[in-house]
């Protein structure tokens, strides 16, 4: 019994090059859209976290200016609104309150915690845009009216 003979490889690879005919096109033709629509959903989240980054870049700077200058809410805004090339709406408040395990719970100025120390004065930062990503998708305005709410909240205590 004699095996088959194999051709060598090199004129294998020709033989499926010269019976492919067009179908590197049609690969081409089938994938394009794919690869454009994933490309571009890419550049709509890269501007999304770039946004995002400016946010939190805005309320660092308002939560600098409270910790260097005490709580003053029209110096705190200015300085949050003026970090960024953006135009966020900037919140800022003043609370007291008590630290526990998760975070701070807002309590009365006045009285004392459950660790008996008395509260602490807190401000608290939000900066908030809405981004319009570029390319408008329909998952776009079906998810999210068209708009992406972006929000930054930042908290220190002051004294």
């Amino acid at each position: 019994m004699t095996l088959p003979r194999i051709p060598p490889l090199g004129r294998l690879a020709a033989r499926a090059r010269r019976h492919a005919g067009g179908a590197m096109a049609v690969e081409f033709a089938l994938l394009t859209p794919i690869l454009l629509v994933l490309a571009t959903a890419a550049t709509d989240l890269a501007l999304a976290i770039r946004v995002q980054i400016c946010l939190a870049n805005a309320a660092r700077a308002g939560i600098q200016y409270a910790a260097l200058r005490g709580y003053d809410a029209a110096g705190i805004a200015d300085a949050a609104g003026s970090a960024t090339t953006l135009t966020p709406a900037v919140t800022v408040s003043r609370y007291c309150g008590c630290p526990t395990r998760t975070g701070i719970a807002q309590h009365g100025c006045g009285g004392s915690c459950a660790s008996g120390l008395p509260p602490g004065s807190y401000a608290q930062v939000v900066t908030r845009f809405d981004h319009r990503p570029i390319f408008d998708f329909p998952w776009n305005q079906a998810l999210t009216s068209g708009f992406l709410p972006l929000t930054v909240t930042l908290v220190i205590r002051i004294e």
